[in-house]
Parts: structure tokens; C-alpha cells; sequence
């Protein structure tokens, strides 16, 4: 049998810090559980019974922690013994304080420890082991079931000499670990979409990029309705002002977690543009960019802000020809309030607001966010 020795347990432990300069903890693990002994005579003379403990764990490196903590156990009184020459046992109670180490292994776990336990014969050495397994709940929070295994020498005894072995099975819940999952990545800078020049076309009196031979509107800006000629040319309808902010027919879809506007809304950015043209009164556009619950408030305000620039590129590409700024609130004043798939899309948004000719400045966010 190979000798473990004080350098094989240093380089182990060197072995598992590598790497964990940020360790996070500490944390408590809060235990309870069913038992019964494994051995006689405690097994038959000793019932069910029940425990529970308090542990605090300490982590050291990446998957290696120390842990103290105390623990109580109790047991039932269980049948008379065999010979009757012997008292029967009583229910059995002990408090004990140990001291060990804990491995994790993702949201496997596995810890063992040594001690002292107060029996009704003194103060006996104890040792116990446990193997089990977090289920993240929320936050901080973890739950999940263990195994456990308890020895406590019976050093007093000497008619009937043996220690007591008790399995356990129960539910651990625990408070300070850290979900595992990795931060969500930082997103790059976006990038206006490149310029491009308005083919030109001939007899097109309102520039709007239709002829005026196909043109019903032919010296006010509108847009395509080829389907329609009657409207072909127009204005859109479907945009309207409502005091300074601009009533859309949809929201403006972007790709999952990206700040990249789909191509599905490109059309009514368009029409944006260009019913803003149209008016020849708006002096600035301001693009809100909002965010759902989900991720951190950094994340969710560069995020917001990235996908109110991207807006405003393409605005500005379509022709608005008015001064554009754009603000990001992140996940704070949301549209709806809740955590359905519905909700969290209906959060996921950008709002316009224009500023015309003579009137005063912006109104304040707050102004913004009352807004339906």
C-alpha cells in the first residue's frame, strides 16, 4: 500500500488552487435527514430517527473547501436485546462538532470530516461522510437530496462494546454558491450598415424613389405599394405622431441577444424615414432602446444601447435628414410587468420620439417611460 505523504497532500492541494485567485464564498449548507444503524446491536435495539446540521464551508480552491460545523442526531428506541440479562436502550440523542473538507465536482459533492460527538457514555470520537447534488434554485440558493454516513465510537461500553454506524438520507439546501454558468459576452461596438447611394431614377418630382408615371402621391414623399396603385407613392398611414412619440404598426424585431436589426423590420424602418421626411417639420429623433429581465443590468444597458444605435444607422441610411440621439435604460421601465415569454418580448423594444420645429426640448425620461 502506497504512504500518502505531507508532499503528495501539498501538491494536490497546489493542484486545485491553480487558477482560483477569485474563489468565491464562503457558504452554509443547511442539512436534515432520516436514519437508522447499519450495524448491530444499535440497528435492532435503535429505530428510525432523524438529524439534522449546520456546516460552513470555506472554499480554498477551485473544487476544494474546508468545512466546521455541528450536527445532531436522534434515534428511536428500537426493540429489548436478545439477552435479558441487558437493559434495553433508550432513544438514542448526540450533538457532535466536525471538522473536514469538501470536494466539488460541477454540482456533484462529495465531504467528510472528524469530530467529537456528546453520547449518553461522554464525549466519543465520531467521523461521517456524505456525497451529494445542487440543484440551482435562484440567486444564491441551491437544494438538492445526499447520502451520509455516521460513526461514533463507542469508547465506554465495555459489556457490550460497538460503535454506532448510522446511514442517512436527506435534503441539503444551500446559501453563497455561485451559478456556474458563464457571464454573457460583451458585445463589439455596432457598426452603421454602409451608405449607399439612391439610384436615380427619372421623373421622380418628390424624390421619394418612385416615378411619376407609377407615382399617386407624385409631389409628397411616400412609399412603394406596388400591390396598391391607388396609395402607391403615398405617405404610410400606419405611422402617426401621439404628441412627441411616434405610434409604430410593430415593434422592431432584432436577432436573439444581438443588437442586429432582422430583416423583417427593414421595410417599416423605411417607412419611418420617410414619413419623417414627408413632414418636413421634425427637427430630432431620438431612438430609446430597452431590455428584458434577463442578464445582468450591464449587460442589458450596452446591450439596449447597441440596438437604439443600430436604428438610428439605419434611419439616417433610409434619408432622415433630422439631428438623431439615442439613450439606453437597459431593463429599467418595462413596457409590461412580468416574467411570461410574451412579457419579456414585449420588454425587448425601441421607442421614437421627435422633437418639431418650435417646440421645446425632450421631456425627461421618466416622461418617456409613462408613455403606453
Amino acid at each position: 500500500m502506497r504512504r500518502i505523504t505531507a508532499t503528495s497532500v501539498a501538491s494536490i492541494i497546489l493542484a486545485g488552487w491553480a487558477g482560483t485567485a477569485n474563489a468565491d464564498g464562503p457558504y452554509v449548507h443547511a442539512r436534515a435527514s432520516a436514519g437508522h444503524a447499519l450495524t448491530e446491536p444499535q440497528s435492532s435495539e435503535l429505530g428510525w430517527g432523524g438529524g439534522g446540521s449546520l456546516v460552513l464551508d470555506v472554499p480554498v480552491a477551485k473544487f476544494l473547501g474546508l468545512e466546521v460545523g455541528g450536527t445532531a442526531l436522534a434515534l428511536s428506541q428500537g426493540a429489548p436485546p436478545e439477552n435479558p440479562a441487558f437493559a434495553q436502550r433508550q432513544a438514542g440523542t448526540t450533538f457532535g462538532a466536525t471538522a473536514g473538507v469538501r470536494v466539488s465536482l460541477g454540482d456533484v459533492w462529495i465531504d467528510g470530516g472528524a469530530g467529537v460527538a456528546a453520547t449518553g457514555t461522554g464525549a466519543q470520537p465520531m467521523v461521517m461522510a456524505n456525497i451529494g447534488f445542487d440543484l440551482h434554485v435562484r440567486g444564491p440558493w441551491y437544494v438538492g437530496p445526499y447520502i451520509g454516513y455516521t460513526q461514533i465510537a463507542d469508547l465506554g461500553d465495555t459489556l457490550r462494546p460497538g460503535d454506532a454506524r448510522v446511514l442517512q438520507f436527506g435534503v441539503q439546501i444551500s446559501l453563497g454558491k455561485q451559478s456556474a454558468k458563464p457571464p454573457p459576452p460583451i458585445l463589439a461596438k455596432a457598426v452603421p450598415p454602409p451608405h449607399v447611394e439612391p439610384a436615380k431614377l427619372p421623373a421622380d418630382r418628390d424624390a421619394d424613389g418612385i416615378v411619376d408615371t407609377e407615382d399617386a402621391c407624385p409631389d409628397v414623399v411616400g412609399i412603394p405599394t406596388p400591390q396598391e396603385p391607388s396609395t402607391n407613392g403615398c405617405p404610410p398611414t400606419a405611422i402617426k405622431l401621439a404628441g412627441d412619440r411616434i405610434q409604430l404598426p410593430d415593434r422592431v424585431y432584432f436577432d436573439f441577444d444581438s443588437p442586429n436589426v432582422k430583416d423583417r423590420s427593414l421595410p417599416m424602418l423605411k417607412q419611418i424615414a420617410e414619413y419623417l421626411e414627408a413632414r418636413g417639420d421634425i427637427q430630432q429623433i431620438e431612438v430609446d432602446g430597452f431590455a428584458d429581465e434577463i442578464g445582468s443590468d450591464e449587460y442589458n444597458l450596452e446591450l439596449s444601447r447597441l440596438r437604439a444605435e443600430n436604428v438610428k444607422a439605419w434611419l439616417i441610411r433610409y434619408g432622415v435628414s433630422a439631428r438623431c440621439v439615442t439613450q439606453a435604460f437597459g431593463e429599467t421601465n418595462p413596457r409590461v410587468h412580468g416574467h411570461t415569454v410574451e412579457q419579456l418580448r414585449e420588454n425587448r423594444r425601441v421607442e421614437l420620439y421627435v422633437q418639431r420645429i418650435g417646440d421645446a426640448a425632450f421631456h425627461q425620461e421618466e416622461t418617456h417611460a409613462s408613455n403606453p
